[in-house]
């Protein structure tokens, strides 16, 4: 990136903008210009990091003196290449998976969701019936002894503590405390 060991996190990022401006492949369209951004990339991210800089600098420091050929330079640039793109590869396929999985999870929530809605809608009118049918059965039933109104009123308090924790634990139960 052309810059000094000791350079600053904002000398970084304004060289780091620069030459991504001037190599982006929108932008710049030789051939090797998608190398060249990958490779701006990955020095942004080492020398953004303090700790990867730090590690970078000292691997500068005691860089072996044996000097390579070219073909062999060109040999490891290319391998490093193909490893930067097979890393890239790697990443976005992750995350398209990731992006399916969740698009996926949507679409069942959703599809079950209607059958959820549906689900508390019939629950809540059993329960209401059971509750509500036998008080009109005991206001309106003229024969009925005073031992079959107290058994028409069990269902009564039984659907109406069912109905109160449905709606309790529909409501109120899964909610965060603020």
């Amino acid at each position: 990136m052309g810059l000094n060991l000791d350079a600053t996190a904002i000398d970084v990022r304004n060289a780091y903008r620069a030459l991504a401006k001037q190599y982006h492949p929108d932008v710049n369209k030789s051939a090797d210009a998608k190398s060249k951004i990958i490779i701006i990339n990955e020095a942004y991210e080492v020398l953004s990091n303090p700790t990867k800089k730090a590690r970078h600098i000292q691997q500068l420091q005691y860089q072996p003196t044996t000097t390579l050929s070219a073909e062999a330079k060109e040999r490891l640039y290319q391998d490093w290449l193909r490893h930067q793109h097979r890393e890239a590869l790697k990443r976005k396929v992750a995350e398209m998976r990731r992006r399916e999985a969740e698009e996926a999870k949507g679409f069942i929530w959703y599809f079950f969701g209607a059958f959820k809605v549906f689900g508390y809608v019939l629950l809540t009118l059993i329960l209401l019936m059971i509750t509500v049918l036998p008080i009109i059965l005991f206001f309106t039933e003229p024969g009925l002894t005073p031992q079959s109104r107290m058994m028409l009123l069990l269902p009564t308090f039984m659907g109406g503590s069912f109905l109160s924790y449905f709606v309790y634990q529909s409501f109120f139960a899964g909610r965060k405390k603020r």
